[in-house]
């Protein structure tokens, strides 16, 4: 029994001594950070260290202590030029073995300090990891930035919708209108862009005759209705912009709109063919 507990009392002492080592080992590149905002080591030793740490800390699978590493040194004016490609590759390896999170930081994190550092077509990754994640408003800080330097139509296209929708379901509409406008003028006539420049314009200009602005009402009405899009709501907005005409008293522009509903609708159903042909009855008496 004695021998026993000498045995694992050996045991329980090498267990410790290694823990103790590993520990130790950890603690010599825990504040390696903190020698980035000294100029006291070279470039040359503190890339040793670096390299040393990165192999320590891949070995032991801590990928989040060298994404740290990567984010302290591009934040750093003195290194940030020498160690923004190996950054760079590093958040590629997180995405490719799925470490979402830490890729996405250390992209957002390149993109803050060179905005025009060339991601490889990453910005949607980005975008939509801070979509997903409830932090829609870091998504259209980067869109902002992305935007001017971004060549590609298709991913223009997607880059737009995103931030017309972030700005839509913050019910941010006006936002969401300009962005909508910017992006036909820059993309032009793409149906998706048309379809949330359409849908956006109805409800400003709705909420705009309900407070009575009807020139402003009036505007946003005509957008949706140039827009031709969505077509589920053209009949609701030759509504709208008959109601505006017949609270003004334009009683003929008005049963111009009004009769617009009813040709878009051939078989006379539903409310707002019945509401359009109530104000041209109005409209009608009137006229006798």
């Amino acid at each position: 029994m004695k021998k026993l507990l000498i045995f694992l009392s050996i045991i329980i002492l090498v267990s410790s001594c290694k823990k103790n080592a590993k520990k130790v080992q950890i603690d010599k590149y825990k504040n390696i950070t903190s020698n980035f905002s000294t100029e006291a080591l070279s470039k040359d030793s503190i890339a040793s260290i670096m390299k040393n740490a990165v192999n320590y800390y891949t070995s032991n699978g801590e990928y989040d202590r060298i994404t740290s590493i990567y984010l302290s040194l591009i934040s750093n004016d003195r290194y940030a030029k020498t160690y923004i490609d190996s950054a760079y590759s590093f958040a590629l390896k997180m995405k490719a073995m799925k470490n979402d999170s830490l890729a996405v930081k250390l992209l957002s994190s390149i993109l803050d300090k060179q905005p025009d550092y060339n991601i490889d077509g990453n910005y949607l990754y980005i975008i939509n990891f801070y979509m997903k994640s409830d932090n829609e408003l870091y998504a259209t800080k980067i869109i902002k930035e992305v935007l001017p330097i971004t060549k590609s139509k298709k991913l223009k296209i997607e880059l737009y919708k995103d931030i017309i929708d972030v700005y839509t379901d913050l019910d941010i509409d006006m936002l969401a209108f300009q962005y909508s406008k910017k992006a036909i003028e820059d993309v032009g006539d793409d149906p998706d862009i048309l379809y949330r420049y359409g849908d956006i314009s109805y409800k400003i200009g709705k909420r705009k005759y309900e407070t009575k602005d009807y020139s402003a009402a009036l505007f946003y009405i005509n957008k949706t209705i140039s827009a031709g899009l969505p077509e589920s709501i053209q009949d609701d907005a030759y509504l709208l912009k008959g109601e505006i005409y017949f609270d003004e008293g334009l009683y003929d522009k008005a049963k111009i709109a009004f009769n617009k509903v009813l040709e878009l609708n051939p078989y006379r159903q539903g409310q707002t063919v019945k509401t359009a042909q109530k104000y041209i009855n109005e409209i009608e008496d009137k006229e006798l």
